[in-house]
């Protein structure tokens, strides 16, 4: 069965949605400053995947696009960075990191400078480009688990950055599902803001996540994922890639 391109009154109204929303990402008097206290930390581990061709339309506070995820990257777990939060390990919601591929803006993309605030301070950063979706997740190390029942988590899309020769040389304790270890962070990788993808809305658009490289070895697998493409199982879970924590943008 053939179907009909979109009409003009079709592509319309959807720009105009676009706009609305980038409107609302932007505009001040409508994003709270404050951190949102509900955001975990998430330490990020690289896992093996089969590829994916899933095609998502995004809408962020920096550009309107469409895109295909390729495969899945990365599995973040909830966690407690330094006894903050001892219940975070417990928490059902995980994200899933994906890889973007072919992006095409509907909305032009430019880079901007944004100052971003978090623990570890102030990052001035400049936004390059659209890498990873990361999408709320059930996740579990036995057995697959079912679809989260709720979640007031949002999609983040996360971007490359550049930011000044600053290397960080921070030691926190991290604990996951995984367990305690202590790591070293050393970068400021992705820069990660809430995403409105295939029209689903936003819960928090002032909510951020900045990522930061970090290393220490592990291998195991595999663990299994649930969420709205799909159950999911990753052979392995191997070493941290990344630490994110909650930020705000300036």
């Amino acid at each position: 069965m053939s179907m009909k391109a979109p009409g003009k009154r079709h592509r319309g109204a959807a720009l105009i949605v676009a706009a609305v929303v980038l409107w609302c990402f932007n505009n001040p008097a409508t994003i709270s400053s404050a951190t949102d206290p509900t955001l975990d930390h998430f330490e990020c581990y690289w896992i093996t995947h089969n590829k994916t061709n899933i095609v998502v339309s995004l809408v962020s506070r920096f550009e309107s696009s469409t895109a295909t995820l390729a495969k899945a990257k990365r599995l973040c777990l909830p966690a407690d960075q330094n006894g903050e939060d001892p219940s975070a390990p417990t928490h059902p919601e995980h994200l899933v990191s994906y890889l973007l591929r072919g992006v095409v803006d509907t909305t032009k993309f430019e880079s901007v400078h944004v100052n971003v605030n978090n623990e570890f301070g102030t990052f001035g950063v400049q936004i390059v480009r659209s890498n990873f979706l990361l999408v709320p997740s059930s996740a579990s190390l036995s057995s697959p688990p079912p679809p989260l029942s709720s979640s007031t988590l949002d999609t983040f899309e996360c971007y490359a950055v550049k930011v000044g020769p600053r290397l960080l040389d921070g030691h926190v304790m991290i604990e996951d599902e995984l367990g305690t270890h202590q790591e070293v962070i050393r970068k400021v990788h992705l820069l990660c803001v809430p995403v409105d993808e295939n029209g689903g809305g936003v819960v928090n658009p002032a909510a951020a996540l900045m990522c930061f490289k970090t290393k220490l070895p592990e291998l195991l697998g595999p663990v299994f994922a649930n969420n709205q493409f799909g159950s999911q199982t990753f052979q392995q879970l191997r070493h941290q890639t990344d630490l994110c924590v909650p930020s705000t943008i300036s």
